[in-house]
């Protein structure tokens, strides 16, 4: 009962950050309806009455959306999917002395055993406690970075979050959800372009949570010394390449080479094996959700660039919206944005790719992370109503295949 009764007010709550912000957007397309030109759009914040006043308003529901979202995901019904080998885990874990405390019991990473039992210790011998605590600090850390990121709309991404991963990386995955809150703190990086951050977080996140985010290390980091914006024609052809390989599938063939030379030659410890024997070489089944995410990028790649000019010099000082500023209407997006973007495409390429590896896609939700910032981002750029009904209708679809996911699997 108290788990349906959270995730009605959790909806509630969302229901009212869309209200909220299509009042907002409403009123100010009324207040700069006479304010544009065929150049220029001038961007005012007459329907910010008061920004302290909005500024408690915004986080007095984000707290709430954190608090009631963790007491949802800790009164989940002990059937779904990873509760039961984590239970046990937590009531195994002995932290009755120092001694205890400190030995490793090594099933899992250092830093998830850690945070266990600095749960137990806390809350006793309560696994929804520490249910509770997980999920707390994973959306603490996502809504300090949102608003640090986008102080126009900061719960609209936090909704955004939680139908597309939120959910499942704290209803489920629990471990990767953990390893996943320093990713996006590695993101935010991204943006104020401070690259020791970003390695440092990406190693927490590997070393102490979860390996599979060594991925990040091929990609996210190198990435991140991006100056140059890449080619609108070269991402799409890369989406293109991937959405051919998703429906073909001829990278089976691939993988059951790589498979076997990767076991003859033992070329990965044995904390990997795991993601390398989860290989179907008979699926072949189209996820509706996938082309879904194959047609957000495509739609992301074509408003990042004005019409008939592809090859962009981009302003890396430009400003965040929300702010008092004159901007061009098909001025281009700051450089910390195509970034993002070439993550997200470069995750759709290895999903595409390698989609007969039961694993892959926990391991390009890393890269799809970017979705939460770069959807809302131009969102809050373009101001239209356009923009904003299609953000909320993904919202709308994602939690309809989470929650549908969740209540049948069992």
């Amino acid at each position: 009962m108290l788990n349906i009764i959270a995730f009605c007010i959790l909806l509630l709550l969302m229901g009212l950050t869309m209200l909220i912000y299509w009042h907002r957007i409403s009123t100010f397309l009324y207040n700069t309806k006479n304010l544009s030109s065929s150049d220029e759009i001038l961007y005012v914040n007459k329907d910010k009455p008061n920004k302290e006043t909005r500024s408690i308003e915004e986080i007095m529901i984000a707290i709430s959306i954190v608090f009631v979202f963790a007491i949802w995901c800790a009164s989940r019904p002990i059937w779904v999917a990873d509760s039961v080998p984590y239970i046990n885990y937590f009531e195994r874990l002995d932290v009755s002395t120092m001694d205890s405390f400190f030995n490793i019991d090594g099933q899992y990473r250092i830093g998830f055993e850690f945070f266990v039992k600095i749960t137990k210790v806390l809350f006793g011998n309560n696994f929804r406690a520490c249910f509770f605590s997980i999920a707390f600090f994973n959306m603490t850390i996502l809504t300090i970075v949102m608003f640090k990121i986008e102080k126009g709309r900061p719960l609209l991404m936090v909704s955004l979050f939680i139908a597309t991963f939120g959910i499942y990386y704290n209803y489920m995955v629990l471990r990767q959800g953990l390893a996943i809150s320093f990713v996006i703190l590695a993101i935010y990086y991204i943006i104020k372009d401070k690259k020791i951050l970003i390695l440092v977080n990406v190693l927490i996140a590997i070393v102490c949570f979860h390996e599979s985010a060594i991925i990040l290390l091929l990609f996210m980091f190198p990435i991140s010394y991006l100056k140059q914006v890449p080619k609108k024609d070269n991402l799409l052809i890369i989406l293109l390449l991937a959405v051919v390989l998703y429906f073909t599938k001829v990278g089976t063939q691939f993988l059951q080479i790589l498979v076997r030379l990767i076991i003859e030659t033992k070329l990965l410890p044995d904390a990997f094996n795991k993601y390398i024997l989860y290989l179907e070489p008979g699926k072949y089944d189209i996820s509706i959700m996938q082309l879904i995410n194959f047609t957000l990028t495509g739609y992301l790649i074509y408003i990042a660039y004005p019409k008939n000019n592809s090859n962009l010099k981009v302003n890396s000082n430009m400003q965040l919206c929300g702010t008092n500023f004159v901007i061009s209407e098909d001025r281009p997006y700051p450089i910390y944005y195509y970034k993002l973007l070439t993550i997200n495409v470069i995750g759709q390429l290895i999903l595409g790719a390698f989609s007969s590896l039961i694993a892959v896609v926990r391991l390009v939700d890393y890269f799809l992370l970017t979705n939460v910032i770069l959807l809302v981002y131009d969102n809050n750029y373009k101001k239209t109503t356009e923009k904003y009904v299609f953000v909320n209708l993904y919202i709308i679809i994602m939690l309809i295949f989470i929650m549908r996911m969740i209540y049948y699997m069992h």
